[in-house]
């Protein structure tokens, strides 16, 4: 069952947001980005973690979320080094710039700190996790965006696929495009 009326789907691909609820009522990105602080900043305090969050719409382009990347800096959040570049692993969260709604999935970080090399979202990564501590993590943090108004889409959730002949700027998908391609997407 789909996710999206055709409604909320042409507001989408139109870069509109899709809730009445406030931030997104306001249809003001700097209110928005304003909330997505404030809650990232909730995370960090309650669930004692450390973020980092992509780069705004990623360069030049535009995304329609904003990625926020949770850990701990602790060894069960870490890789084995080579030559002195070690993986870091961590919860990825996209918020929708555009809608309530945010997805989950494990993020790995490579480089000498944990802001270095980075993953791409895609509609299979959602919902994957291999890292106890970042299991774990995901079950600490749900409850503190919930608490902030925000719902968590599961994979299921945003794999509809689109009507024949939709049209989305993304990079994030080469194939036919889901809700989660109306969604979360980013063309740079």
């Amino acid at each position: 069952m789909p996710l999206l009326s055709a409604t909320q789907l042409q507001q989408l691909l139109n870069q509109q947001c899709i809730s009445d609820q406030h931030p997104w009522s306001t249809n003001d990105s700097d209110v928005i980005e304003k909330f997505y602080r404030m809650v990232r900043a909730n995370v960090e305090r309650m669930a004692r973690t450390k973020s980092v969050v992509g780069p705004n719409h990623y360069g030049s382009g535009y995304a329609s979320y904003i990625d926020a990347w949770f850990y701990r800096n602790t060894p069960d959040f870490e890789d084995g080094a080579l030559n002195e570049v070690k993986s870091f692993y961590g919860l990825a969260v996209l918020f929708s710039r555009l809608s309530p709604y945010y997805i989950f999935f494990e993020g790995i970080k490579f480089g000498r700190e944990p802001s270095s090399g980075t993953y791409l979202p895609d509609f299979d990564s959602i919902d994957k996790f291999g890292t106890p501590s970042v299991i774990a993590l995901a079950k600490e943090i749900q409850p503190i965006l919930e608490s902030s108004g925000l719902q968590r889409l599961s994979r299921e959730d945003v794999s509809t696929l689109l009507p024949t002949g939709t049209k989305i700027d993304t990079n994030l998908s080469r194939r036919a495009y889901r809700e989660f391609d109306a969604l979360f997407n980013w063309m740079d």
